[in-house]
């Protein structure tokens, strides 16, 4: 098994000129494309560009004298690759840039059609009618109300985020009318449309109130509700607040999204 280059090193191998333009002509080279002329058309270079590179290579061993690819040529490339696919991955990840969507059909679409993306009550929609900059080329046929897939993605779509409370609770606030009561006074003022419940006496407290909460992966599931525009609600116990400030810390920076702290 071929391990990907280590982080440092994929680090300094952007670092150091030319590095880039020699790994691309290995791959040329390891296609069976020896003319440099031609290699050189590819890769937008000049003839002695490849020829100078090519020589770098045979000082690095990784090709012979005849321009074949070495073992170590071929165990370099290998692992160049495999970084390559990691690195884009995670900088795709990590930009949140999309590349492709699963959106709703707003109205008959068909497989081929430029569409325009927007934000409905949480769920993404797909329109032919020129909303935004946000555009796509359907994947697929589809009828009003039916999922599809959306490629070619360009433009931005502008989306307001919702705002991420959090209430700690413990069994004295609990048993407080008052505090019932206080809740159910944020939740209307605040528009809150999603609540989550982490821990025992927090799923109690808001069934208590007729909340109807989510439990599962509550952290996860409320900053995804903000990122869609729901303003959310987070009722933790007293039990959970380690777990709580870890799960934010794990997703505060990929969301953007920075909860507030409520008190009653």
């Amino acid at each position: 098994m071929v391990m990907p280059l280590e982080h440092a090193q994929l680090e300094k191998f952007w670092r150091e000129k030319g590095n880039l333009s020699k790994a691309l002509i290995l791959l040329e080279l390891s296609k069976g494309n020896s003319k440099f002329v031609d290699i050189g058309k590819n890769l937008g270079l000049t003839a002695q560009a490849v020829s100078f590179y090519a020589k770098e290579l045979q000082k690095d061993r990784f090709i012979d004298s005849s321009l074949r690819v070495t073992v170590e040529g071929k165990e370099f490339l290998q692992k160049f690759l495999a970084s390559m696919g990691s690195f884009l991955s995670k900088a795709y990840q990590d930009s949140g840039i999309v590349l492709t969507c699963e959106a709703i059909a707003a109205e008959p679409l068909n497989k081929g059609e430029r569409v325009y993306l927007y934000l409905e009550a949480g769920d993404l929609y797909a329109t032919k009618r020129q909303l935004n900059s946000s555009t796509g080329i359907t994947l697929d046929n589809a009828k009003p109300g039916e999922a599809l897939r959306v490629g070619n993605l360009s433009g931005i779509m502008e989306i307001k985020v919702g705002k991420f409370f959090m209430i700690k609770t413990d069994l004295e606030f609990c048993r407080e009318k008052k505090n019932l009561e206080k809740i159910e006074e944020f939740i209307k003022k605040n528009d809150v449309k999603k609540i989550f419940v982490f821990g025992t006496i927090a799923k109690v407290f808001a069934k208590k109130m007729d909340l109807n909460p989510y439990e599962f992966a509550p952290v996860e599931g409320a900053f995804e509700a903000c990122a869609r525009g729901f303003n959310s609600l987070l009722i933790f116990s007293p039990e959970m607040v380690k777990f709580t400030y870890l799960k934010i810390s794990e997703n505060v920076d990929k969301y953007g999204i920075y909860p507030q702290t409520v008190e009653i």
